[in-house]
């Protein structure tokens, strides 16, 4: 949304506690979801290719592009649950899901020393769809995603922590209350 310059309410809510606007517009219950007049999108890849578009920024459904985000998804997210969330694996499950994302690190660490975002010299929406889950591995243990040696993933991380706090995209919101259209978030920068 802040890279297409799209101004929106942002409505917060608990997921435990679903409100029943939600449900309407998203049978689901997953977050998030998009709500453009009659149009209602509740898959973040749609929303992320969306406003990718939107802000003129490449959307790669060829093969290396679809190959990255199924390992980000099928591979790489399973792997961070099973280590972030001990009740999901025994402490040997956690071990060699630590070992995957040892390794999956690695590799995309090696393709940032070729290129500056991800796939190319160009932020694509594999970089957007890619950082967020990261950022959620690192959070995990700290100290030791700083002990992988990932230089150039250190760097694009950097570059993704910068923007953000420029953006303020990362700043916590309320619990939205249906009393009011939600917090208005207004995306003039750059």
């Amino acid at each position: 949304m802040a890279l297409s310059k799209t101004n929106y309410f942002h409505r917060e809510i608990s997921l435990k506690d679903k409100p029943a606007e939600l449900l309407n517009l998203s049978p689901k219950g997953t977050v998030p979801v998009l709500v453009m007049g009659d149009i209602v999108i509740d898959e973040s890849a749609d929303i992320v290719n969306l406003m990718s578009r939107r802000a003129d920024i490449p959307v790669y459904s060829d093969r290396e592009g679809k190959g990255l985000i199924e390992k980000l998804l099928q591979s790489f997210l399973p792997a961070m649950h099973k280590y972030k969330y001990e009740y999901l694996a025994s402490p040997d499950e956690r071990l060699m899901a630590m070992a995957q994302i040892t390794q999956i690190l690695s590799e995309w660490n090696d393709k940032l020393h070729q290129s500056k975002f991800i796939l190319r010299d160009e932020m694509s929406d594999c970089d957007i769809r890619m950082y967020p889950l990261i950022w959620q591995c690192q959070k995990i243990d700290p100290i030791w995603f700083q002990e992988q040696n990932l230089a150039a993933l250190n760097r694009w991380m950097l570059f993704w922590r910068e923007f953000l706090e420029t953006t303020d995209i990362m700043r916590k919101f309320p619990l939205w209350d249906n009393q009011s259209q939600g917090d208005w978030v207004v995306n003039d920068h750059r």
